[in-house]
């Protein structure tokens, strides 16, 4: 018997020692694969956990960490949800359409009641990797507001890299000559609040502007049939000119003119009414979807007024452009010329010029379309002309800031624009997430006298250890009104 007890326990000690324990032993790591793409180190390994490891409101955030010495780098964070907490989150992301790209891919297998999701995550390579240790950082959370508590384990006394990579400069980029610096000496977490993104200027784009009017009844009580005309005749206008090649819409203006029908307040009151009726309508149909959008209506256009009246052929047509331009409206404008003529002047206004003036103005811009993005076509180094920075920059957004793709998109602009300040601050931004002072240093070495480079500049002396230079950096940018910097010290709390 105990001969037996022996040969199992020799069994099943290489598959007990392939899955290493995270979380308390809560979290089973297994599979893990470490290899070299190009500059990018990836890292993939295989994440299994029971169902009760978490209680059914409690977030578990699970962050893998390589060390080595003093260096280190957090790769990207996976939030795992307890099944209260995840139908919560999940009804959140479909009211507000909010798209979340850090909750994994949960299988279940209901037979052993166990779970399981697969990390597979890059991060930019560094020689020092080869040699570095793998932890993985849990923190939980729960919705009582207590403070989150971290856990921390070791994973891999060394990950099983292989050989070394080169790492020559990609892209003709060049060396720059600086201190050498730890990458972050401090342990100190950048939040991505703290961080502050810059938007390069959009290039040359020769975008075009549209005018155009739709008519309006004359009494501009607009009926349902009415704002459902105008809103079609909108988008075949809009329809027109994006479907020609590189087009689209940037933003649309609206003014609507009445005319004088009736009492003055009236229709003032019946103007904010179809204002916002036509953004009701407008917002249904998605006309404008995230572009400007400014709807704005004129109770009474006497200005088109006075220009009819002073090219028509109106029975005392001099008289009549006396009063409207030297009597204002709220002192009985209106009044004197219904009283002109014995009326038959008003009478033919009424009748020929108040309904010309009741119309819908619109201006629709147009700028150009986005070009896609290929991050594989471009790392040879060959740019299209037609790509500028603000095309990467445009693309990143479309993904959380500090997500593998933003950071991945922001990092190749920077390399592939090095004359580009916003792109080079940028891309420090995402060397800071990454708790890389280093490579932060090297993208703001040639921007230091930039003042929008020095909320981040703030930043990477903070990772440095150097907190009195960080703050300097930091109230110099929070007084130049950077946002993030504000954030930064109020939670450094530097008052």
């Amino acid at each position: 018997m105990s001969r037996i007890k022996t040969l199992f326990l020799l069994l099943t000690l290489p598959l007990m020692a392939s899955a290493q324990g995270a979380y308390k032993g809560q979290l089973h790591i297994s599979d893990e694969q470490f290899s070299l793409q190009g500059d990018l180190l990836r890292v993939h390994m295989k994440v299994s956990y029971d169902d009760k490891v978490l209680n059914t409101g409690e977030t578990l955030t699970f962050t893998p960490v390589l060390k080595t010495g003093h260096q280190f780098v957090r790769l990207s964070s996976v939030a795992i949800n307890g099944d209260s907490r995840d139908r919560y989150e999940r009804r959140v992301d479909k009211l507000k359409k909010r798209r979340r790209i850090n909750v994994p891919l949960v299988t279940r297998d209901n037979q052993r009641r166990t779970r399981f999701f697969i990390y597979d995550t890059t991060v930019p390579y560094q020689q020092w990797m080869a040699s570095a240790a793998m932890y993985a950082e849990c923190e939980e959370s729960t919705w009582q507001g207590r403070s989150p508590h971290t856990y921390e384990d070791l994973l891999l006394q060394r990950i099983p890299l292989g050989q070394p990579v080169n790492t020559q400069p990609l892209f003709g980029e060049s060396a720059v000559a600086a201190a050498p610096v730890a990458s972050n000496v401090t342990g100190v977490r950048i939040a991505k609040h703290w961080v502050q993104f810059l938007s390069p200027e959009p290039a040359s784009t020769g975008g075009i502007t549209v005018r155009g009017a739709l008519r309006v009844p004359y009494n501009c009580r607009l009926t349902s049939t009415d704002y459902r005309r105008l809103v079609d005749s909108l988008q075949q206008a809009i329809s027109r000119e994006t479907t020609s090649y590189g087009s689209r819409l940037l933003g649309i203006e609206l003014t609507g003119y009445g005319a004088p029908i009736g009492n003055r307040p009236k229709n003032e009151e019946r103007a904010a009414e179809q204002v916002l009726k036509l953004r009701r309508m407008l917002s249904e149909r998605q006309v404008a979807g995230e572009n400007e959008l400014r709807v704005q209506w004129i109770s009474e256009d006497w200005d088109s007024i006075r220009q009819l009246v002073s090219v028509s052929k109106l029975p005392l047509q001099a008289a009549a452009a006396d009063i409207i331009a030297n009597i204002p409206v709220d002192q009985g404008r209106e009044q004197a010329l219904r009283t002109l003529g014995s009326g038959s002047t008003y009478d033919v206004m009424r009748h020929e010029l108040f309904p010309r003036v009741c119309r819908l103005n619109y201006q629709l811009t147009f700028g150009p379309r986005p070009v896609p993005i290929q991050l594989t076509s471009y790392r040879n180094g060959s740019i299209p002309a037609s790509i500028s920075p603000d095309n990467f920059y445009q693309a990143a957004t479309a993904f959380e800031i500090g997500s593998q793709e933003f950071c991945d998109i922001i990092d190749l602009a920077a390399r592939l624009f090095p004359n580009c300040a916003e792109a080079a601050i940028d891309a420090a931004g995402v060397a800071l997430l990454r708790g890389d002072a280093q490579r932060a240093r090297k993208y703001l070495l040639a921007w230091e006298t930039d003042p929008r480079a020095w909320c981040n500049l703030g930043l990477l002396h903070l990772l440095e250890g150097n907190r009195d230079k960080a703050e300097v950096y930091l109230r110099m940018a929070e007084a130049d009104g950077v946002i993030p910097a504000r954030d930064a010290l109020k939670s450094l709390q530097w008052k």
